[in-house]
C-alpha cells in the first residue's frame, strides 16, 4: 500500500475514516487493496468473491487486540439470518477460520495462520498482524473453576480428582498499532492462550474502547434484543432527538421512536410514534423500517467512525432504494460516518448510480474472486455511465 499521506478531498470524513485499506492476508483474501475510499463505498461482486471478508477484515483491524470484538465479528458471519445464536462452532474454530489456513498442521509454516492488515487514515496508519498456532497442555481444577465449570464436572474423566486435566487450544498473538495524539503510533502486542474447555471466560475484562466501527449483517435488524440494546444506548447517550430526525427523514409518517413496556413489564418493545400520534410496534411497519432503524442507530453509535453494511439493499424495495441511499448519504455526512457496504444486486447498483447527487462522495470497487491486487475502482459518475447508459453489469 502506498505510504504517502493521501489528500483528503472530502471535508466531512473524520480522522478515523479509512482512505485506503490493504489486506495482505485474511480468510481467503490475499493482497487486496482498496485505494481512494470516499464517504460511501460499495464493494461490488458476485457470490463468494470475498466482499463480506473485506468488511470483516476492516472490523478486525479497528478491533485491534480486543479479542472479544474479534469474536463478535466472527459471529456476524454465523448469524446471517434472524437466528438467535451462532451455529455450533467452537470458539477455537470460529477464530481459526479467520486465518488463511484452518489446517492446524500448516498454521506455523509458509505464512499460513497469519493475518496482516493496514489502513491509511487522516490521523495516520493503522496496522495489525496476528498469528495463530495450536498447543496442548493441562488445566488445573482451579483454572476450570475460575472459568465457571461446575465442580461436578471436574475429575469426571479417567484422571483422579485433583489431577490436571488434558486439554488443547490455540495461541493467538496480535500486534497492533494505531494513531495517537502524540508524534508516534501507539503499539501493543498481546498473546492469548485459548483453551477448548475454557474459551474466553478467563480473559480479564478491559475497559471498552470507543466504538469506532459498527457492523450490520443482512438480517441483523430482525434481532429484537440487539435493537433494543442499541436503542437503549442511544437514549442514554442523549441521541433520541437525532434518531427521531433520521427516522422522520427516512419516512415522513414517523415522528419518533420509543421504547415501551408491554403487558410483560420485563420485556420492553420498540415502537414507532407516527405523526398522527398513534404508537405502532416497529414490527408492524415492516422490514424496511426495521432495517432503516438499525442503520440509523448504527450511524449514531459510530459517530465519526465507520459503518460496515453487508448487503446494503437487504430488506429495501428496489423502487424505493434511490431515496433510501440518498438518506444514507445525508446521514453519513451529517455524522461524519464513513460507510463501506457490499452488494451483488445489479438493481441496487442501478438505483444508486441514478440517485446520488454527490457522485464525488461515492466510490465502488469491483471485487473479483480469482484475482488479487488493487480492486478496480469506479467513481459515482462512472457507475452512472457504465451501468445506466451502457447497461454494463459491473459485478462480473
Amino acid at each position: 500500500m502506498t505510504q504517502s499521506s493521501p489528500k483528503n478531498d472530502n471535508a466531512v470524513l473524520s480522522h478515523n475514516s479509512a482512505l485506503s485499506v490493504g489486506i495482505k492476508s485474511f480468510r481467503g483474501l490475499k493482497d487486496v487493496h482498496l485505494d481512494g475510499l470516499k464517504q460511501v463505498n460499495l464493494l461490488v461482486g458476485g457470490n463468494n468473491s470475498g466482499k463480506t471478508s473485506i468488511l470483516e477484515a476492516i472490523a478486525i483491524l479497528y478491533a485491534g487486540d480486543d479479542l472479544r470484538k474479534w469474536l463478535d465479528v466472527s459471529f456476524v458471519r454465523e448469524v446471517r439470518t434472524f437466528a438467535s445464536g451462532p451455529a455450533n462452532m467452537s470458539i477455537l474454530d470460529t477464530l481459526s477460520w479467520m486465518f488463511p489456513s484452518n489446517d492446524v498442521e500448516l498454521l506455523e509454516h509458509a505464512g499460513a495462520g497469519r493475518i496482516e492488515l493496514t489502513a491509511e487514515t487522516l490521523a495516520g496508519e493503522r496496522a495489525l498482524t496476528a498469528t495463530v498456532s495450536p498447543f496442548e497442555g493441562f488445566l488445573s481444577e482451579d483454572e476450570l473453576r475460575q472459568s465457571g465449570h461446575r465442580a461436578s464436572l471436574l475429575g469426571g474423566g479417567s484422571q483422579a480428582p485433583g489431577e490436571p486435566i488434558a486439554d488443547h487450544g490455540i495461541e493467538l498473538t496480535i500486534s497492533y498499532s494505531s494513531p495517537s495524539d502524540g508524534l508516534f503510533n501507539e503499539e501493543n502486542t498481546e498473546t492469548f492462550q485459548i483453551w477448548s474447555q475454557v474459551g474466553l471466560r478467563t480473559l480479564s475484562r478491559r475497559s471498552s474502547r470507543q466504538n469506532i466501527v459498527q457492523y450490520i449483517p443482512p438480517y441483523g435488524h430482525r434481532n429484537s434484543s440487539t435493537n433494543i440494546t442499541a436503542l437503549s444506548r442511544s437514549i442514554r447517550n442523549d441521541n433520541a432527538s437525532e434518531l427521531n430526525d433520521l427516522m422522520s427523514s427516512l419516512d415522513d409518517r414517523i415522528a419518533g421512536v420509543e421504547l415501551v413496556t408491554g403487558e410483560n413489564k420485563h420485556k420492553p418493545q420498540i415502537a414507532i410514534r407516527l405523526k398522527d400520534r398513534r404508537l405502532v410496534p416497529v414490527s408492524v411497519m415492516g422490514d424496511g423500517i426495521r432495517r432503516g432503524l438499525s442503520i440509523a442507530l448504527s450511524i449514531l453509535a459510530s459517530n465519526e467512525g465507520i459503518l460496515l453494511i453487508d448487503e446494503i439493499e437487504a430488506a429495501f424495495h428496489v423502487n424505493a432504494f434511490s431515496k433510501i441511499f440518498d438518506w444514507m448519504m445525508m446521514a453519513a455526512k451529517k455524522h461524519k460516518v464513513q460507510i463501506i457496504a457490499t452488494t451483488h444486486s445489479l438493481e441496487a447498483i442501478e438505483e444508486i448510480s441514478k440517485s446520488t447527487k454527490d457522485s464525488k462522495d461515492l466510490s465502488a470497487y469491483l471485487i473479483e474472486s480469482d484475482t488479487g491486487g488493487v480492486a478496480k475502482k469506479y467513481t459515482g459518475g462512472m457507475l452512472h455511465r457504465l451501468v445506466v447508459e451502457a447497461g454494463l453489469d459491473v459485478r462480473f
